[in-house]
């Protein structure tokens, strides 16, 4: 797993597992250091820099982490081939800056494609990004593909893996601190993003293919969901990248921070939530893929802390264990959001079910917010592995 700059990592087995494994952390410059860590517990490591988490044996089916700086906390990932970012900024009031972390031996070549409110974004300075092996490279958005629109980022691997993590700066207050800017979901007719709180907040909405598309913009609360009064379907060029100012009506059926926004549309959407809360600060939200049964996620550092669940296909009966906490059992219902209070103590969350379901979790301090989506966890992977062809007699 790969996890980005960061002062800690929260690093969590929340699967009680069989057998014996090995975890090693390489921070920074830093020689990688062994982390015990039993199953079905979390354990916190304090870091400089940009962190690597490899784990074998028993270990590594589920390992969760998250890194921490300050009050803020973000999601660390498994190394993959393709990401998702909407509502980054290359300018005007926030800037975006894309990390690349290469956790194996070999070089990783990286392409970046780009879409803006007049459409796709060709610049030869996106394409062929050289990550070497064991390295981490930034980019500024700003400094690639400038301009004033929200964008939307698809990071895709040609050579290698990589762990892509991005941040944003609020041009507008030069003693804001750069905050996380969670991946999203791959483009899709039905995106879901829980959890969205009280504020002021913009929804940006990528068309990254070539039908037009008609999007409406529905809220799902804890009893159904119901489109906002007075809201027309916001159309979606191909193409294109569209911000849409939540309304004073959309903003009242989010009032209380457990509902989710939902986005129907009639092409394939990618999507994210970003804004300000009050005097929390900056936050962006991201679309949030389903789990098949197993999720998780490190909880936020902060007092007042709520989990917001779904189900997708069909009502399932579910079950929230807290690691550090009792658990809670209910039933999840499609198109509902039900929000459950994270107990005093619990530092990781894993959910269980036996049907598809999504969400995320929100956390709120005096001065500080934080969100951050549950995750499947995978208690199986298989990592690519590049061979000589076995079968070919003509070299």
């Amino acid at each position: 797993m790969t996890c980005p700059d960061g002062r800690s990592v929260t690093v969590a087995q929340p699967v009680t597992v069989d057998g014996e494994g090995e975890l090693m952390l390489t921070s920074g410059n830093r020689d990688p250091i062994p982390v015990d860590l039993d199953s079905g517990s979390s354990v916190t490591q304090d870091v400089d820099g940009p962190s690597v988490l490899r784990a074998t044996g028993a270990l590594a089916p589920g390992l969760l982490a998250a890194t921490q700086r300050g009050k803020q906390r973000a999601e660390c990932v498994v190394p993959g081939g393709e990401w998702w970012f909407a509502a980054a900024g290359a300018g005007g009031s926030h800037v975006s800056t894309v990390t690349l972390t290469n956790p194996d031996d070999s070089p990783a070549i990286v392409d970046l494609d780009v879409w803006n409110a007049d459409g796709p974004v060709s610049n030869d300075a996106v394409r062929g990004i050289a990550v070497a092996g064991g390295a981490t490279v930034t980019r500024d958005l700003a400094e690639l593909v400038p301009g004033r629109d929200d964008v939307v980022v698809r990071v895709v691997v040609r050579q290698g893996r990589v762990g892509a993590h991005v941040t944003d700066e609020q041009t507008a207050s030069p003693e804001s601190s750069p905050v996380w800017h969670p991946s999203t979901a791959a483009p899709s007719t039905r995106v879901v993003i829980p959890a969205v709180p009280k504020g002021k907040l913009t929804l940006v909405v990528g068309n990254t293919g070539d039908e037009s598309a008609r999007a409406r913009i529905l809220v799902s609360g804890a009893r159904s969901e119901s489109v906002p009064l007075d809201l027309d379907a916001v159309p979606v060029p191909a193409g294109e990248v569209v911000s849409v100012e939540l309304d004073a009506n959309t903003r009242k059926l989010l009032q209380s921070g457990e509902a989710s926004l939902v986005v129907e549309s009639t092409a394939a959407l990618v999507g994210s939530v970003r804004g300000t809360v009050g005097g929390r600060g900056a936050l962006t939200l991201g679309a949030v893929d389903a789990a098949a049964r197993r999720s998780a996620v490190v909880l936020p550092d902060l007092p007042d802390r709520t989990l917001v669940l779904s189900a997708v296909e069909r009502a399932t009966a579910a079950t929230v264990h807290f690691i550090g906490a009792d658990a809670w059992q209910g039933r999840l219902q499609p198109g509902v959001s039900t929000a459950v209070p994270v107990p005093d103590g619990a530092s990781i969350a894993w959910v269980e079910t036996d049907s598809p379901h999504l969400g995320a979790v929100r956390g709120q301090g005096p001065a500080a917010i934080n969100w951050l989506p549950l995750r499947e966890l995978r208690e199986d992977r298989l990592v690519p592995a590049v061979r000589p062809d076995q079968l070919r007699t003509d070299r």
